[in-house]
């Protein structure tokens, strides 16, 4: 009877109502008309790869969507409004490196939960922002949601870095539900196309559900897809810390792109917040009621720092090798970040390359050079080979050094007055350089403390 019942079904199948029909056509968007698309293949070999743009490295990438999510009231909103201000100013953003600071960059910042007269922009100027560059599109007559075509115009038009779109629930679209997993990533669609084409980091805000036992990647509102749509998800919670209830976590959930970032622990303050350190710190760590204060033990920042010290014991190096024999020795970029600030290493840029380099080896370095030039001078005016003495012994013939507004010179002592009045009769001049009076105590005291300048 069922073979019989599919057969007569076959046979009349075009006769029948096209319910069945119009339902393939529904799912069929890429076919306009019930069109085919022609086959198209491209070959690996015919892409150029490019790496990934980072607005903020390893959290938020330029031309993708990156979900903060968190309770209501632990402040999201004060957190992106800070980072806004930064951007704006061409200043680092939080635990960057010097040489990670840039040009002042446009932002977007959409919200239905505040007011931009008297919450988003005070404290965005509380933060030190740059008011012309943070723009609000109206949503006076039509509120906007993540299809709208003005975002994108306002992305292209006014050349915007960053797009923060706070929160999610709001911009989500009216007949699009949460837990619609087609429908969600259909609306995500177009907000990933904008981040592509232009390249502006699109940042959406979104509240987290109340699964407190789960982990944090679960614990997004609605469809998993959501999750999913999302190429780096960070997340904020508050620190078991009872003695300063301000006190949060900035914790990186999900990373597609890059390696997972360290926890960054701020606090909320009365119209922005303040960047109080970096740890190593896990997500799932972060949101426990045990979690810990300070992160790991210092050990790790300790090898680093003695690794750091040694890549620059022979003078300067190119900062992205040291960063690279750091990575290739499994130091994570938290970790030699801190290190690098504790051995005092300073960034330095040559041309268009920026340097590591330790101040006290670079002074050695150049007060080696300097000596060897004293000894040459030496030679010459004794006809003896100074190269054979130690160094402590070719700085004590050094008597006086004698200061002009044009000169720095050095003389030799010849005559037997050591203790008198310096008399330029009984020494001879054996180098001269026009430097400060300034500079040239730096230079003096360098060599010994002994040294003094006469003016």
């Amino acid at each position: 009877m069922r073979k019989e019942l599919q057969a007569e079904l076959l046979c009349h199948r075009y006769s029948l109502p096209t319910l069945s029909i119009e339902k393939e056509n529904e799912t069929m968007t890429d076919y306009p008309n019930n069109t085919p698309a022609k086959l198209e293949i491209i070959k690996a070999s015919e892409i150029i790869p490019k790496e990934v743009r980072w607005l903020w490295y390893p959290y938020i990438p330029f031309g993708k969507v990156t979900l903060l999510q968190g309770d209501p009231g632990d402040g999201k909103s004060k957190l992106m409004l800070s980072l806004a201000a930064l951007l704006s100013k061409g200043a680092p953003l939080p635990f960057a490196d010097e040489d990670e600071s840039g040009e002042p960059m446009t932002v977007i910042y959409q919200t239905a939960e505040d007011d931009a007269d008297d919450t988003v922009v005070p404290r965005f100027n509380s933060a030190g922002g740059d008011g012309d560059r943070l723009i609000f599109i109206k949503e006076d007559e039509k509120s906007l949601t993540f299809g709208d075509d003005r975002i994108r115009e306002a992305v292209e038009k006014y050349h915007a870095k960053l797009l923060i779109l706070d929160p999610m629930s709001s911009y989500i679209g009216d007949t699009c539900s949460m837990n619609n997993a087609n429908e969600i990533r259909a609306e995500f669609n177009h907000l990933i196309a904008v981040a592509k084409d232009t390249g502006c980091a699109i940042v959406i805000i979104a509240h987290m559900n109340k699964a407190k036992d789960t982990s944090p990647l679960y614990r997004t509102n609605g469809s998993i897809d959501i999750a999913g749509a999302a190429r780096s998800i960070l997340a904020v919670t508050r620190t078991a810390n009872k003695q300063n209830p301000a006190e949060r976590y900035l914790v990186q959930v999900k990373s597609n792109l890059a390696p997972m970032g360290s926890a960054i622990l701020f606090e909320v303050a009365d119209k922005g917040v303040n960047f109080l350190d970096e740890l190593e710190l896990s997500a799932e760590d972060a949101f426990s009621a045990s979690a810990p204060r300070m992160g790991r033990p210092n050990a790790r920042e300790e090898a680093a720092t003695d690794f750091i010290r040694s890549l620059l014991a022979g003078g300067r190096r190119l900062a992205s090798d040291c960063e690279a024999k750091l990575e290739a020795a499994g130091f994570k970029k938290s970790t030699y970040k801190k290190s690098k600030k504790k051995a005092g290493v300073r960034s330095v840029k040559d041309g268009f390359l920026w340097y590591w380099t330790l101040p006290e080896v670079e002074k050695t370095i150049e007060n080696s050079v300097k000596l060897l030039e004293l000894r040459e001078r030496l030679k010459e005016y004794t006809g003896f080979d100074y190269s054979v003495i130690p160094e402590s012994i070719v700085e004590a013939f050094i008597e006086h050094i004698w200061v002009s507004k044009d000169e720095f010179r050095w003389y030799l002592r010849t005559g037997n007055n050591a203790d008198g009045e310096f008399d330029p009769d009984d020494h001879i001049k054996i180098g001269a350089f026009t430097l400060t009076i300034d500079d040239a105590k730096k230079y003096i005291y360098s060599f010994s403390t002994r040294r003094r300048v006469y003016k």
